[in-house]
């Protein structure tokens, strides 16, 4: 049993690797092709622009994780509605009006293009006023969009975890009969919160680490107070990666401690039948399945505490960047 779980947990593995390969290869595209026009049509600021696209600003290295989480959180987006979908009946779900709602804005394209769009004209302008140092238009226009670029990715992952983590607080109370809890069938939650929410957590902490202490002019009327406001990918997306590594987990013992209630609720109604049994072989025989389940119980979500470290790892990152 315990086999199949780091069987399971390799095969995500492998499916998100797979999916940052991808976003590496974008990240690279982008700078070769930007590269070579800068070379043809600014050729003064090649050198340049070469250092701060792959060196000072971490741009390669940032979009690779970044496009690459947007295009694992984008292929997978049905993951999570579906796994609730078949662990509870629909018509169960569907009678929960926050639930169907917060559904529907998790897979609204409408509203993700909206937010987004409203992230990457905040970042355009603070990358408007930092001024990247650059004297010609094409390698300054050349990294604005491919920073705001990264800034809109950040939004979408974020957008999608915050919309996930909803969708379970709303079926949190839900009733329900049949055994989760010993098939495990809220496993693969836990699997995918664990690696989305630790990659998420490197390609935030390179994105500041790069733009907060990039090499800015910052000779616009603000001057270097706008470099504060660099650092509010972090702020908005802190509370977001949070809630998003902790609720499922809340909801997972939440809805097992249920299961396994109903379970022993169940075997109670078999043994009041069995006149074979004494009062008090019941009571020590419910008590002893009780006791293993809960043992189980603790030993999965400790499995699923795994990854807690990389949430102060974070914290620290972020006051690094600070001092």
């Amino acid at each position: 049993m315990r086999n199949k779980r780091l069987d399971k947990r390799s095969k995500y593995i492998f499916f998100l690797m797979n999916s940052v390969y991808f976003g590496f290869l974008i990240s690279l595209g982008f700078g070769v092709v930007s590269s070579l026009v800068v070379y043809l049509f600014a050729n003064s600021e090649f050198s340049n622009y070469i250092k701060h696209f792959f060196i000072s600003y971490n741009s390669f290295l940032t979009g690779g994780l970044a496009f690459g989480l947007t295009y694992q959180i984008y292929k997978t987006q049905n993951y999570l509605p579906e796994l609730i979908s078949n662990v509870f009946n629909n018509d169960d779900l569907n009678r929960i009006p926050q639930y169907r709602e917060h559904k529907k804005r998790f897979f609204s394209v409408r509203r993700s293009m909206t937010i987004v769009t409203i992230h990457v004209v905040i970042s355009f302008l603070l990358f408007y006023y930092a001024k990247f140092p650059f004297t010609n238009k094409i390698p300054e226009t050349f990294m604005v969009v491919y920073g705001c670029s990264l800034f809109g990715c950040g939004v979408y992952v974020g957008r999608k975890m915050f919309y996930a983590a909803q969708m379970l607080q709303t079926i949190e109370d839900i009733e329900f009969s049949d055994d989760v809890f010993s098939d495990n069938k809220l496993e693969g939650i836990a699997s995918y919160v664990n690696l989305i929410t630790t990659f998420t957590i490197i390609a935030t902490w390179l994105l500041i680490k790069g733009y907060f202490g990039g090499p800015f002019i910052f000779n616009s009327i603000f001057g270097k107070s706008i470099k504060i406001f660099l650092f509010y990918p972090a702020i908005t997306a802190l509370p977001v990666m949070v809630i998003f590594n902790y609720y499922p987990r809340v909801f997972m013992r939440k809805i097992y401690t249920k299961s396994i209630n109903n379970k022993l609720n169940l075997l109670e109604s078999s043994l009041r039948d069995k006149e074979t049994i004494t009062e008090f072989e019941k009571i020590k025989y419910l008590s002893e399945v009780d006791k293993i389940a809960q043992e189980e119980l603790k030993y999965r979500l400790r499995l699923a505490l795994n990854e807690l470290p990389m949430v102060i790892t974070i914290i620290v990152m972020l006051i690094n960047l600070f001092v």
